[in-house]
């Protein structure tokens, strides 16, 4: 059973049962670890896990050690980070949204959004945000698209614009040019600020738990040039389908908020290519090591 809130212009009430494993509630995607021997924190990644660890991810730089562990998991067809359950403390998203000294902007964010799950995660989670970090929120509706429209009328309305990006581009230009950023992120939805207070926003396809049934084979890294189209570009992860004519159409995935949310266009993808073994569908996820850079956007 997935967790669910309801919000009021009082605040935030949960509403229906808490799914736990024991006496403890269930990470999944976005949720922070902390491993009380080292101090460091992890991120809970994607939906599926095994029954007695978890996939994760270090968060930040903090994560330099500690009970993480790399294993190959064939639901996910390549070798990953693993904490076992018992060695960890899962920082609970609502909670801490619910405990937060958070912006009233962020409260009146959720209220116009009104998803039916909200959470809280990142820096101010922890209570170690800084001066120009960002707001990292957890959302869930049945009807996502519902969510990201809400998006677009507050935008419309002027309520969600850019700013800090100087300080965002900081954190991408990894992955971008500072062109293909300025091309990009003005788009972006997920990744701005309301009545000028800076929020990520992840969209999740989940808000429980699934065991670990997938199976992938990984098929080895491939640079692809070809259409890219969204299906739903908004949500964590991403999807899109790119046409190439290397490989013809594969399903584009990211966890990655940089790769949320692309316009339709050409573009040139780097990514581990893989296969499900249970549909016969080839992925390719650009989250390891590879890019997504931009040749020709068809809309805006």
């Amino acid at each position: 059973m997935a967790l669910f809130c309801l919000f009021t212009t009082e605040g935030l009430a949960l509403q229906g049962r808490e799914e736990v494993r024991g006496t403890e509630r269930v990470p999944f995607e976005g949720w922070l670890l902390r491993d009380a021997v080292s101090g460091s924190y992890w991120v809970v990644k994607g939906y599926e896990h095994p029954s007695d660890r978890l996939i994760v991810v270090p968060y930040r730089a903090s994560a330099t050690g500690g009970p993480a562990v790399p294993e190959y998991l064939p639901c996910i067809g390549r070798t990953a980070l693993t904490v076992r359950r018992d060695l960890v403390e899962a920082i609970d998203p609502v909670r801490a949204l619910r405990s937060a000294s958070l912006p009233g902007e962020v409260h009146e964010l959720l209220d116009r959004l009104g998803p039916q799950w909200a959470g809280l995660t990142g820096s101010y989670a922890i209570n170690a945000q800084g001066p120009t970090s960002d707001v990292d929120l957890l959302v869930y509706s049945e009807r996502a698209s519902d969510l990201y429209s809400a998006l677009k009328d507050l935008r419309a309305d002027g309520l969600i614009g850019e700013c800090n990006q100087e300080i965002r581009y900081l954190k991408e230009k990894d992955s971008f040019t500072r062109s293909e950023f300025l091309l990009l992120h003005p788009l972006k939805l997920l990744d701005s600020c309301y009545k000028g207070v800076p929020y990520t926003l992840r969209i999740l396809r989940d808000a429980e738990e699934r065991p670990c049934s997938s199976r992938f084979t990984s098929l080895g890294f491939v640079t692809l040039r070809g259409s890219l189209k969204g299906l739903e570009p908004y949500m964590t992860p991403a999807r899109y389908v790119l046409s190439s004519s290397g490989v013809g159409e594969v399903y584009l995935v990211s966890w990655r908020t940089r790769y949320q949310e692309l316009p339709d266009g050409v573009y040139l993808v780097r990514g581990l290519l893989q296969r499900d073994e249970n549909m016969g569908s080839l992925y390719l996820v650009p989250d390891l090591g590879g890019y997504v850079r931009p040749v020709t956007i068809w809309s805006r």
